[in-house]
């Protein structure tokens, strides 16, 4: 949302508040009457804005426990032009991969050398459309250089996968990288991908964002400040992203997606790494799954899902509860990792 939009909006709301109070001056001085038929139309007026908001209400929450019961159609995405960022190794992978079979036109973006990427070329192997661009997200100007040739050379991008920010196991248990590079990655590239995206995907009427995040938004990590941080980071923005479009009247052409992955995403050959106190509570997923259940939501054009989907309602239900009774309950549960 541009400043000056918001200073338009400020004045005419400020300008508008000086029209009704000169209104309602003028109507005082009209006499006892007319000031009890005011008031009592105030209060209907008010009425009836609460009376739409609970109708409305009681058929959102509807909507929603039927879901649960009712298979939602998935919409198809054959002519998507789907950019993966940060597709040469896990979840990116395998979201590059699962798309492609879906008949979308993936993207692969990364900072891996052109002749050393193999995702975009076994998927053209396979017959689907696939390319790949270098590109280091942590700068801005080869950011806009790659989002222009895309456009140019693809067409207009309808869909972005931002997969740079997720941790992996081992990444948690060596030494972190700087605080600049790991917020430069997994936060500020966001917005030079949104500042380049997210104007043509409102001029063409068509889009979905997808924000990835991961468990340590909930919990944190031992000696990993900026990426626990990076990761509380992500769901802020998605919530100012969500509003902007709201407020802009784009919400129902451009869709929005936050997925909570609350298991570690591991392959097979690391699926003995991850400790937990309790280990079928959360468990570690391989990166395949993910993938599938993360494009299944985004079929649906679900505003927010969780792996395993169970452990958003439990972390909704947790806001709610004593700080100190959170705690409690992460010592409970003693999530780590063992190297």
């Amino acid at each position: 949302m541009s400043a000056r939009g918001a200073d338009f909006r400020a004045q005419r709301s400020s300008q508008r508040s000086h029209e009704i109070h000169g209104w309602l001056k003028h109507i005082g001085k009209l006499g006892f009457p007319l000031q009890i038929l005011l008031k009592s139309y105030q209060c209907f007026v008010v009425w009836c804005d609460v009376m739409t908001l609970i109708i409305r209400s009681y058929f959102a929450i509807l909507q929603t426990i039927l879901c649960f019961f009712i298979p939602v159609s998935r919409k198809s995405l054959k002519t998507e032009v789907a950019v993966v960022v940060g597709s040469s190794r896990g979840v990116g992978r395998e979201i590059a991969y699962k798309l492609s079979s879906l008949r979308a036109t993936v993207v692969c973006i990364d900072i891996q050398d052109p002749d050393d990427e193999t995702v975009s070329k076994t998927i053209r192997a396979e017959g689907a459309n696939a390319y790949y661009f270098q590109c280091d997200i942590s700068i801005r100007d080869q950011v806009d250089i790659t989002v222009s040739r895309i456009e140019k050379e693809i067409g207009g991008i309808s869909m972005l996968y931002h997969c740079c920010s997720l941790p992996s196991p081992r990444c948690v248990s060596t030494n972190p990288p700087s605080v600049k590079a790991t917020l430069d990655v997994s936060v500020t590239s966001y917005f030079y991908l949104l500042d380049a995206i997210l104007p043509h995907m409102k001029t063409n009427n068509k889009g979905h964002i997808v924000f990835l995040t991961s468990v340590a938004a909930i919990s944190g990590f031992t000696q990993q400040l900026a990426l626990s941080v990076s990761q509380f980071a992500i769901q802020g923005l998605y919530e100012s992203i969500v509003e902007e479009l709201r407020i802009s009247r784009c919400d129902q052409i451009i869709k929005t997606t936050l997925v909570h992955i609350y298991p570690f995403i591991v392959s097979e050959n690391f699926s003995n790494d991850i400790r937990f106190r309790v280990p079928g509570f959360f468990g570690s997923i391989r990166a395949d799954i993910a993938a599938e259940k993360i494009i299944d939501g985004v079929r649906m054009n679900a505003s927010e899902i969780s792996i395993p989907s169970y452990c958003l309602y439990i972390s909704h239900v947790l806001k709610i509860l004593p700080r100190k009774v959170t705690l409690m309950l992460r010592e409970f549960l003693d999530t780590g990792v063992d190297f």
